[in-house]
């Protein structure tokens, strides 16, 4: 397979090789020139797009830590553990975060029982993590929030303890974690 390699040039003028940028410019400010080289892209026709990539390197396979194959061929090695309670936390924070927006359209019931299912939902991820101490902390966002039995909260008290619940949620999201399996 052929590839004709071609040089992006300033002004989107495109040309066969850095010699070619080289030969337009005077001989006084070749000293300005950049060091590198101009990104090369390499132009196919659709017939030769079609076919196998056979040009290509094959990377040989790269070992993980525990003596396992590699995710991806460039090596990566994924982490040997995962934070199931992030993404639950992250919706949780951006729901309270927003919640007096929310709480002022209407939406304040759908905040509440979001809240407070979340708070069940990662206070579960941390016991099965291990992490012990967060349990106390979700039950008492999931009975403060809690839709069914709400306790009348208002003014400032209610408006800071939203922020802060959310600041939890994200902080937890983060530690909690388990090995892979």
């Amino acid at each position: 397979m052929q590839h004709r390699e071609h040089t992006v040039l300033e002004g989107g003028e495109v040309g066969r090789d850095w010699s070619t940028l080289a030969s337009r410019v005077d001989a006084g400010s070749r000293a300005a020139l950049p060091a590198w080289r101009p990104p090369v892209c390499l132009l196919t026709t659709s017939t030769e797009r079609n076919h196998d990539r056979q040009d290509l390197p094959i990377l040989p396979p790269v070992q993980r830590f525990d003596g396992g194959p590699a995710v991806s061929r460039r090596g990566r090695v994924p982490s040997p553990y995962q934070r199931n309670a992030f993404a639950p936390g992250a919706v949780a924070a951006a729901a309270l975060f927003l919640a007096p927006v929310l709480t002022g359209a209407g939406w304040g019931p759908v905040v509440l029982f979001l809240t407070a299912i979340l708070a069940v939902i990662v206070g579960w991820f941390a016991v099965q993590a291990k992490h012990w101490w967060w349990v106390p902390v979700f039950t008492l966002i999931a009975v403060v929030w809690n839709p069914v039995l709400p306790l009348s909260f208002a003014g400032p008290v209610w408006g800071a303890a939203q922020p802060a619940a959310a600041v939890v949620f994200l902080v937890a999201g983060v530690t909690i974690r388990v090995r892979r399996s």
